[in-house]
């Protein structure tokens, strides 16, 4: 049975309803206001880089990098990830970005692909990078078309093999291999008047590279290759390689392995009196230098970037300050400073897409951005940098000889741009 309300029961009833009415309008009204003025806000904050809200970009910027961190080669790869840290903190304390920076670091043990194929996976698909930075020429041309396959672009300032150019989703920072061979063999023809020259390489694709353009090159400077021989990385003992380059007789002698086999190679022919000059334009370690001793090097001649520790760059100056305080003992060179600028190149690229209304974690407007921006600053030279369309740079390098210990830089030049594989072999190779 129903209940019969009576008529000033209803009245009131009435009333209460219409305040209740009024009220909901009133809150749905004021909510409706304060969204409308939060999005206004948002709009403007994400379109306008000098109004950006960091509460935009809570999530940190993820980049991807894949260094030789264990391994013959790991001392390369731990300079460069303290380049990159350094950097890192450098920028986060800065506060020039809405969102912080992270690396996510894999290992390639000094060249295997494989190891780094699986690391980059689980940084694209688990850490979500926006970016990689690479390094090792072989890693980098597998890494820049899996990169690219989701969108995201890489970035390498240590292997300088000639296989990098031209690789789609690949920006390189340092010069390659000609431009610091071919320099190189110039000095040799022309300031050593060299005419015989023999080859010692490691089997290493740089090294196999280098011994390549020596034919090429030699030839076009007036010398003749008349002995080429070819090593396994890593080896201590080069006495029955360097009999062979003797029988040759050669006047001039260019080393193009790499790291602390060149140390070897220079002990084994002096000691078995092969005393002619000698260059290389690969990477000599400290750790070779010890172990043979200084005195062994003196007067070898090598290529190598320009970074000046004498820099009178303010920038350049402040990172070997900030380096060595965070890196007691660690001694500043190309590797760290090469991946703390690509830090910064990150850095100038997040600032462009966000300040052009863009999504700054879409690993292709990062990509985008850096061929846009195309020049940055740089701890060489003038304290600039400006990439090619190929993707390429032309950075100065040093000619310079060792004496008393230490390099002595000869002269600076500014290398033609690369030629890439725009060379033809001529190999004589002895296996």
């Amino acid at each position: 049975m129903a209940t019969k309300i009576k008529g000033d029961e209803m009245g009131k009833r009435k009333v209460f309803t219409i305040v209740v009415a009024l009220v909901l309008v009133l809150v749905t009204l004021f909510s409706i206001g304060c969204t409308s003025k939060t999005s206004t806000t948002t709009t403007a904050a994400t379109s306008t880089a000098s109004t950006i809200s960091t509460s935009s970009y809570t999530k940190p910027f993820e980049m991807g990098t894949m260094l030789a961190l264990t391994g013959q080669f790991a001392l390369v790869g731990q300079n460069m990830l303290r380049g990159e840290q350094l950097a890192l903190s450098e920028v986060n304390a800065s506060g020039d970005l809405p969102m912080k920076l992270e690396i996510n670091a894999g290992d390639h043990a000094g060249g295997n692909v494989d190891l780094a194929t699986a690391a980059a996976r689980k940084q694209l698909d688990v850490n979500h990078i926006s970016i990689m930075l690479s390094s090792w020429p072989n890693v980098t041309a597998a890494l820049a078309p899996l990169c690219g396959a989701s969108n995201v672009g890489t970035l390498n300032g240590g292997g300088n093999g000639l296989d990098l150019l031209g690789v789609p989703w690949l920006v390189n920072t340092r010069d390659l291999l000609d431009q610091f061979f071919e320099p190189l063999l110039a000095y040799f023809a022309n300031n050593l008047h060299v005419k015989n020259l023999a080859i010692i390489g490691s089997t290493e694709e740089s090294g196999v590279e280098g011994s390549d353009m020596a034919q090429y090159f030699a030839p076009k400077l007036g010398m003749k290759v008349v002995d080429v021989e070819q090593h396994e990385p890593g080896l201590t003992d080069y006495k029955s390689l360097i009999t062979k380059i003797k029988a040759a007789n050669p006047d001039g002698l260019i080393i193009t392995s790499f790291g602390d086999d060149i140390s070897y190679i220079i002990r084994d022919a002096k000691q078995m009196g092969l005393n002619i000059p000698t260059g290389t334009f690969m990477d000599l370690y400290d750790t070779g230098i010890a172990a043979v001793g200084p005195e062994v090097h003196e007067g070898l001649y090598g290529a190598e970037d320009s970074f000046d520790t004498n820099s009178t760059l303010p920038w350049a100056q402040a990172f070997i300050k900030n380096y060595t305080a965070a890196n007691p003992g660690i001694t500043v060179e190309i590797y760290a400073a090469n991946y703390y600028e690509l830090v910064y190149v990150v850095k100038d690229a997040i600032n462009y897409v966000i300040k052009n209304g863009g999504n700054p974690y879409d690993g292709k407007q990062i990509y985008d951005a850096i061929l846009k921006v195309g020049t940055f600053k740089s701890l060489y030279g003038d304290g600039t940098m400006t990439l090619l369309p190929n993707g390429t740079i032309i950075k100065p390098v040093e000619l310079r000889q060792f004496h008393n210990g230490q390099w002595q830089v000869i002269q600076t030049i500014t290398p033609p741009p690369t030629q890439g594989f725009g060379y033809k072999t001529t190999s004589t190779t002895s296996k």
